[in-house]
């Protein structure tokens, strides 16, 4: 664990499996967004770089960008 920066004690065996899980979904959940935003936004003629540059350093910033 100490390579991964930290650990944490979820429970029964398993339980850190569907934290992993629930983890991704996420992750992945925020990259559709991103994704979605960022195809309406193009589709209304907005700017692609610049359309990124306002959501990275506002409140839509996320691990996804």
């Amino acid at each position: 664990m100490a390579a991964c920066g930290f650990g944490a004690f979820i429970g029964a065996l398993g339980n850190g499996t569907v934290a992993k899980l629930v983890n991704n979904m996420l992750s992945f959940c925020n990259m559709a967004a991103l994704c979605e935003g960022m195809m309406l936004g193009t589709k209304y003629g907005l700017d692609p770089e610049k359309l990124l540059h306002v959501i990275s350093t506002s409140s839509g910033n996320s691990n996804a960008i």
